[in-house]
């Protein structure tokens, strides 16, 4: 990703802020997922 994202083609940028929506996408995905879990349930 880091190499698509300083490269000088503009697709390439493209594919690499795709990438990087992807891995936050994922990772907001497992954060509330672990706080569901984990919650305390009461």
């Amino acid at each position: 990703m880091f190499s698509y994202a300083i490269s000088p083609y503009a697709d390439w940028h493209d594919k690499a802020w795709a990438a990087a929506l992807v891995l936050i996408t994922l990772v907001l995905v497992i954060n509330i997922g672990a706080r569901v879990l984990t919650r305390e349930r009461k």
